[in-house]
């Protein structure tokens, strides 16, 4: 129910939705499922103008689901508190969690996650102007997509890399 209300724009409607399907899945104690309604709450939060208070459920969805032992899903959850971060402007602390996630993405082998990881890497070291490092991560963004045909993330890194030159940045 949650997800239909984001889709239709009334998040204060999901975030009451999504606090009651938590109450719920606590009493039959699945704790995928309430990080899940932590992780929706976090991004309605986010996109309501509640940055601090998104950002604290997504360190709560990152600390159940690394209790869980599911890191795959810790990775969405780095991969939001970064998204949380950027917006307040914390760019440099965004890059350090990106790069958590990068690890654990190394560690399972997951490359379409390894490729998406450093194509935000690389969009964040451009808004911060350092193109040297955001080439490199473009640079591994797009050979890991090569390596496992993954076109789409191809596509993004070109036109990250494009766009930027056309905005004549020398990279």
């Amino acid at each position: 129910m949650a997800e239909l209300e984001i889709e239709r724009n009334q998040w204060g409607l999901a975030l009451e939705y999504t606090r009651n399907a938590r109450d719920k899945l606590r009493t039959i104690q699945n704790v995928e499922g309430e990080a899940d309604t932590w992780f929706t709450e976090a991004r309605a939060l986010l996109h309501m103008g509640y940055s601090e208070k998104s950002l604290d459920a997504s360190n709560y969805v990152f600390e159940l689901f690394t209790t869980n032992k599911n890191l795959h899903r810790a990775i969405n959850a780095y991969r939001h508190i970064s998204k949380v971060l950027m917006k307040i402007g914390k760019q440099e602390e965004a890059g350090i969690v990106l790069h958590k996630a990068v690890d654990i993405a190394n560690q399972l082998h997951l490359g379409h996650e390894q490729a998406m990881l450093y194509l935000h890497l690389s969009e964040i070291e451009l808004q911060n102007q350092n193109y040297e490092i955001a080439k490199q991560h473009g640079i591994r963004a797009r050979s890991i997509s090569e390596r496992d045909g993954l076109d789409d993330i191809i596509n993004e890194v070109d036109k990250l890399f494009c766009f930027n030159l056309m905005n004549r940045i020398n990279l």
